[in-house]
């Protein structure tokens, strides 16, 4: 790959992680309106359970391409004998921290002014959270709260 191709290949896997963090914004936004829905009556518990399993579906489906990502941009590193952007790990968890950070750093960077591309990267792998394996307790309890009302 030549160096544009290089730049296009991770601006496209840079969207993946957009979406992935779009993604679960969206279902945590959502999940919050269909259980209020459902405690108003205006759902089903059938329709509620259908309705938090697609949106899981739809999460977990852009957290799979956003881990692939990872993978294909830490070996395009590896082509170019350039240390790795992303986590070496398996970790679910430490990727979509690494993810979120990163995203959220980048949106600091258009709204300050201030930091380069190369210092979100930077900022993202040296997150509180990803640096010491420690998950975000809010999301992760928002999660574990779809996951329960999906075994309803």
């Amino acid at each position: 790959m030549d160096d544009t191709e290089v730049v296009e290949f991770l601006e496209e896997r840079f969207k993946y992680f957009v979406n992935y963090f779009n993604t679960v914004y969206e279902m945590v936004i959502s999940a919050e309106a269909n259980h209020r829905f459902l405690d108003m009556g205006k759902i089903s518990i059938e329709e509620y359970q259908d309705r938090m399993m697609r949106l899981d579906s739809s999460r977990r489906s852009a957290h799979e391409v956003a881990i692939a990502a990872c993978k294909q941009i830490n070996r395009q590193c590896d082509a170019v004998n350039l240390p790795h952007i992303c986590p070496d790990t398996d970790d679910r968890y430490l990727i979509a921290d690494f993810v979120g950070s990163f995203v959220y750093n980048i949106y600091e960077e258009e709204i300050s002014k201030n930091i380069s591309i190369d210092e979100a990267i930077e900022k993202a792998r040296a997150s509180k959270n990803h640096e010491n394996n420690q998950y975000v307790p809010e999301e992760i309890e928002k999660i574990k709260e779809v996951e329960d009302d999906l075994s309803l």
